[in-house]
């Protein structure tokens, strides 16, 4: 029973990991995640498995409010620390942000719910 429990772990990751936020890199694209009832690292899975978190993002922004980060290399600090910064300083309850690695853009959309603003 303890093999067939990590195999399924190892597979399918925990029921937990779709609570906690995902920040990273998949495809030349980088993501700050964070929206309840899907896994929140979806971008790196298999492209098959990432239809329903696309779709699921899609329904989060038809009534999230939305936000432009200022994403300008400060000091070499890559968008991923603006996008950090302003999780920190709004707290919001859910969150997706999406943004290409590959070019030095300005700014970054973000869509979300709750927190101070």
């Amino acid at each position: 029973m303890m093999r067939r429990t990590r195999a399924l772990r190892r597979r399918y990751g925990r029921a937990s990991a779709s609570s906690k936020p995902f920040f990273g890199e998949a495809e030349r694209w980088g993501y700050a995640v964070k929206i309840d009832g899907i896994d929140n690292a979806f971008p790196q899975l298999p492209l098959g498995r990432q239809v329903d978190g696309y779709n699921a993002v899609k329904r989060f922004k038809e009534t999230a409010k939305h936000d432009w980060i200022s994403a300008k290399a400060r000091d070499g600090k890559r968008p991923l620390t603006e996008v950090k910064r302003w999780i920190k300083a709004v707290q919001p309850t859910q969150f997706y942000a999406r943004w290409p690695t590959d070019v030095s853009d300005d700014s970054v959309e973000i869509w979300y719910t709750g927190g101070a603003l």
